[in-house]
């Protein structure tokens, strides 16, 4: 029959092939790489045992070779099912420059690969992840914020942190391009008006140790927050607040009466006007030191240069 002769012929003519393998890739020196690669030969398919691969930097330099022995570098999958990725441990300089891939098949023949080569390119220090959240935060809203790191080790990727003060935190984990994989880190974030100024970061530590952060201050506005209120001592001319926060955060601001304040209302005597502040961003407030100004209009022994108002409801 002819049928089995084309079948035969068509087998042989299989070509010898690697896909997947990047133009370039970078690798964290101390940290781990991971070169993805898949492989494909005339004939039918051999078992892993009669098939060698190899890794060379050269056609001379051999870095790797599946019969021998090595700490460092290993492949990610079986060659019997044509997967050649590489995978390199403790990346050090010299394992930077271009690589291509062998293989040997028992009973058939050997084939270098070099018209596909790698670029392998040895960095330092790993870039800063980016780290993703409005601008524009509300006391009480609930807001996702993103850490995103960039790695080139799916065996071994790297391990995300936040400092803000929760344990539910969402990981993806996908390939991106050129043998890059992306790790994104979300958390939600439900602020309160005592965080403005407070640092949100977060950290990545990689494979072999070396850990980087990125942080952003919080901006947290309180437009819905509870009205505040305070009994002012009052003089013709000024006054003071004295704001007194949480975890001892001072604020000092001096005004004059010709200050536009909403809900001005006169109470009693001339010298005391009882105020509403809306538009507090810090609106934790615990307690309201109500002063005189002490250098202008605080008289000798005084006994009503000062009166404590806790927070108003």
């Amino acid at each position: 029959s002819v049928w089995p002769s084309i079948l035969y012929f068509s087998i042989l003519c299989q070509a010898w092939e690697v896909q997947d393998i990047p133009e370039s890739v970078r690798a964290l020196k101390g940290s781990c790489v991971v070169i993805p690669c898949t492989v494909s030969y005339p004939g039918s398919p051999k078992p892993t045992e009669n098939l060698v691969a190899i890794w060379k930097k050269s056609p001379e330099e051999e870095i790797f070779n599946t019969q021998i022995s090595n700490d460092r570098m290993k492949l990610v999958g079986d060659i019997g099912q044509n997967n050649c990725s590489l995978e390199i441990k403790d990346v050090q300089p010299k394992d930077g420059g271009p690589l291509h891939f062998r293989i040997v098949v028992h009973g058939l023949d050997s084939y270098s690969f070099l018209n596909k080569v790698v670029s392998v390119k040895v960095q330092g220090l790993p870039d800063d992840p980016d780290l993703i959240v409005s601008t524009d935060l509300q006391a009480g809203v609930a807001v996702v914020a993103l850490c995103v790191v960039k790695h080139t080790c799916p065996t071994h990727p790297p391990k995300i942190t936040w400092t803000y003060n929760t344990t539910k935190s969402k990981v993806q984990h996908l390939a991106a391009k050129d043998a890059e994989w992306k790790l994104t880190s979300s958390i939600t974030l439900i602020p309160e008006a005592r965080q403005h100024g407070e640092k949100l970061t977060c950290k990545v530590k990689y494979w072999g140790g070396m850990q980087v952060e990125t942080s952003v201050v919080l901006q947290v506005t309180c437009e819905y927050c509870q009205c505040l209120k305070c009994t002012i001592c009052w003089n013709e001319k000024e006054y003071a607040f004295y704001y007194y926060m949480p975890y001892k955060v001072h604020l000092n601001r001096w005004c004059t009466s010709n200050t536009n304040f909403e809900n001005v209302q006169q109470r009693g005597s001339a010298n005391r006007i009882e105020i509403s502040l809306f538009t507090l961003i810090l609106a934790q407030v615990s307690v309201y030191l109500c002063v005189r100004p002490v250098d202008k209009v605080r008289k000798k022994n005084s006994k009503n240069s000062q009166y404590m108002y806790k927070k108003g409801k």
